[in-house]
């Protein structure tokens, strides 16, 4: 069973595009996408996004850290309220400069499953 497309959109023979075929994995492409999504970028709801990229550039102290993360945080409860987020980590790449990696701790309520959402902002 197919639940969405994967993105970017990708070729498969048994349903034409690339699906999602669990509910993890779409919730995980749909927080992946709220994330790293500009506000202003998308069509018609100019308030959804937290835009990490935007902070590659900053330095990566507690005031930083504590936007984020309220940041992140009231754009889950706004779109994605099913979720319960735990833990939210940025650390700084100490080889490679303007890398950030993020981890976010999450818990989807309905199914009672725990899962860390792990993954690299760079320029």
């Amino acid at each position: 069973m197919a639940i969405s497309p994967k993105l970017p959109l990708g070729r498969q023979a048994t349903y034409g595009y690339a699906m999602n075929k669990t509910i993890r994995e779409t919730v995980e492409q749909n927080l992946t996408n709220l994330l790293l999504t500009v506000p202003g970028e998308r069509i018609m709801d100019p308030d959804f996004g937290v835009g990490l990229k935007k902070y590659l550039f900053e330095p990566m102290n507690s005031l930083i850290h504590t936007h984020v993360e309220g940041k992140i945080r009231e754009q889950v409860k706004a779109y994605m309220s099913f979720l319960t987020v735990h833990d939210i980590s940025l650390r700084e790449s100490e080889d490679i400069s303007n890398l950030v990696h993020v981890a976010i701790s999450y818990s989807i309520g309905s199914l009672n499953l725990a899962v860390q959402l792990s993954f690299e902002i760079t320029t």
